[in-house]
């Protein structure tokens, strides 16, 4: 545990607390019009969900590839971004461009905190590609919810983000395309049908891929589930989530929901 403005943080909250300020900062370089929050974080700060988001996954549009990735090279140097960090004890400590293409770019994110030596790493990943689910952005600040535990020092930061309807289909496409199916995709759809149950109309997403989502939810064991989900989730409602029964209820749970969506 590290010690800020008077409050403890775990490496996860060091890194969450990186994100939101990561984001407002950003926020005042790149119109809100041009990027979205997805994933794990998007779930995180607009839901909420009770999983911590390892990274930082966008999409853009209607900006060129290098413009957007000036504005995260801009923000992860900029003042604003470097003093919010310091008042909540943060030092980015090294940055890594690792991937950097039209389709696709990638920073590598190495934190350090005044009371602890060991590095917290995360990772912004930003994708250029076409999606189809322009439609079902909103901009919106995030919830109360995300900036409580960090608010002696962080407003609410406003930017665009995927509503449940693009969500859901984004989980499924993910099952459906990982070379490895990841047991947080299962967690977040839990998630996402239990919060906006009437998000998804049977129609929404094709046939096929529901029928290849449905499958690979049954090819993650639930030693997958303890290491990649568990050790990510609020340490108050683990106990919820820790039996394997529990994450054989999800998986079956998630399941009928996309069967259900079935033609």
């Amino acid at each position: 545990m590290v010690q800020s403005w008077g409050m403890t943080m775990t490496p996860l909250q060091v890194a969450e607390s990186f994100h939101l300020a990561f984001l407002q900062a950003l926020a005042v370089r790149a119109n809100a019009s041009a990027w979205a929050l997805k994933g794990g974080g998007n779930l995180r700060f607009f839901y909420p969900s009770e999983r911590f988001s390892e990274n930082i996954d966008l999409d853009t549009f209607d900006i060129e590839p290098w413009v957007f990735q000036e504005r995260v090279d801009q923000t992860l140097a900029s003042d604003l971004l470097a003093r919010t960090l310091r008042v909540l004890g943060t030092h980015v400590d090294h940055v890594n461009p690792k991937e950097r293409s039209d389709t696709k770019s990638k920073w590598v994110i190495g934190l350090t905190h005044t009371l602890d030596g060991e590095p917290v790493y995360t990772q912004v990943e930003v994708s250029h590609r076409e999606y189809p689910y322009r439609d079902f952005v909103r901009i919106e600040p995030v919830t109360e919810a995300a900036v409580a535990p960090y608010a002696a020092v962080l407003r609410r930061p406003t930017f665009g983000h995927y509503l449940p309807r693009a969500a859901v289909a984004q989980k499924v496409d993910a099952l459906c395309g990982r070379t490895v199916p990841q047991p947080r995709d299962v967690f977040d759809l839990d998630l996402l049908f239990r919060v906006a149950p009437d998000a998804v109309k049977r129609g929404d997403i094709a046939e096929a891929d529901l029928r290849t989502a449905i499958a690979r939810i049954f090819e993650i064991g639930y030693d997958e589930y303890r290491s990649k989900v568990l050790s990510f989730i609020e340490p108050a409602v683990v106990p919820l989530h820790e039996a394997a029964d529990a994450w054989k209820s999800m998986q079956i749970g998630v399941a009928e929901r996309l069967e259900a969506l079935l033609p």
